[in-house]
Parts: C-alpha cells; sequence; structure tokens
C-alpha cells in the first residue's frame, strides 16, 4: 500500500568505563552498560499531497565525566514523541510540516545540592526535564530560482522542580530566502539573506 510507510530499528549499546585515583591507586569506577533503544515511525497519506506522520524514539548516552572523587555516573536516557501533519504541494513546490512533540530526559547531571560539595565541583546524576512544543517548517519554491524557507516553534519545559529548564527558549523563529542567478549553463551565482529571532 503506498499510502502508508512504516519504519522501525533498534540500537544494541555496549559500552564499558573505567576511573582510577591516581593520588591513592584506587579503582573508582569500573562499569559496563548494556542498553536497546527503540525507533518506530509510520506516515499515511490521507489526501494528495497531505499525510500524518507519528514517530517514537528512545536515546542512550553514556556519560563518561567524574566527579572530584573519581566516582562516575549513570547513562543518561530519554524518549522523544512526534506526530503532526505534512504536506508536498504543487510538485513539491510548496512544502510543510506542522508537528507536536514532547521530549523526557532522565539521570541528568547537575550540581551538587550541598553548597559546599558544588563549590568543590562535585555533582549528582537524579535531574528529569520534560520540554512539549508544537513546530512548523514552510518551504516555497513557487518562482523560478527563489527559495524561501520560514520556521516557528514553540516550547514549553519543566524540570523535577516543576521549574522552567535553563537554556529553552519559549518562542523561536526563523526566515531565510535563497535567489539564483542564471547566466549560462554553468554559470550560476545567488544570494541568500536570513533572520532569525
Amino acid at each position: 500500500n503506498d499510502r502508508l510507510e512504516a519504519n522501525a530499528g533498534i540500537r544494541h549499546d555496549r559500552t564499558q568505563s573505567f576511573g582510577e585515583n591516581r593520588l591513592t591507586n584506587r579503582v573508582t569506577v569500573d562499569r559496563s552498560n548494556r542498553h536497546n533503544t527503540k525507533r518506530v515511525g509510520a506516515l499515511c497519506k490521507v489526501l494528495p499531497g497531505l499525510g500524518v506522520f507519528y514517530n517514537h524514539s528512545e536515546t542512550f548516552t553514556p556519560q563518561f565525566a567524574l566527579n572530584p572523587d573519581g566516582t562516575g555516573f549513570e547513562p543518561t536516557e530519554g524518549v522523544i514523541a512526534e506526530a503532526g501533519l505534512k504536506s508536498d504541494l504543487l510538485q513539491g513546490r510548496i512544502s510543510g510540516v506542522i508537528s507536536a512533540f514532547s521530549v523526557e530526559n532522565k539521570n541528568l547531571i547537575v550540581n551538587d545540592p550541598d553548597p559546599l560539595r558544588a563549590s568543590a565541583g562535585f555533582r549528582t546524576q537524579s535531574a528529569r526535564d520534560v520540554i512539549e512544543g508544537v513546530e512548523f517548517d514552510l518551504h516555497f519554491n513557487v518562482v523560478k530560482n527563489l527559495q524561501v524557507l520560514a520556521s516557528y516553534s514553540k516550547l514549553k519545559s519543566k524540570n523535577q522542580n516543576r521549574l522552567r529548564v535553563r537554556d529553552v527558549p519559549e518562542n523561536t523563529m526563523a526566515l531565510l530566502a535563497s535567489y539564483r542567478f542564471t547566466r549560462g549553463r554553468n554559470d550560476t551565482f545567488g544570494w541568500t539573506v536570513g533572520a532569525g529571532w
């Protein structure tokens, strides 16, 4: 059925970490990790040039950082889910995607809650955050040699203390235009301008 496209995959990670305090000759970390992360997705074409999609994936990131005493950290894990609409009109001259997504991360590394330990460089690992949002991308190529790209996203984030996640903006927008001049068969040049905020 050419109206339905599906994909699935699984990845196996195996890591080994080892840490040693050279001052005391004591092994502080000797850990191995094995983990499977899964990915599934589907796209259904409900109308010519219009489809609905869903993607689900997991993440796994080994952590090789150490505390000042040589102790290590567990891998961070995450789950990403996304659903939306995808359009492709006028033989690809107008295309766009609008989606809603959720990203959840756990086992994040943060400063130790004890001010004295934090000032000495110690960190702990218990944090969790969730980022939810909507995203819109639109691509125009209606006029010959002119391409216009526009995007907008609105995000809502919170950590385990229900506070906003640092360095995650609530709104982002971008606009990009590119024009290519063609003089001959192999003689082309162009310009590109853009803005983001």
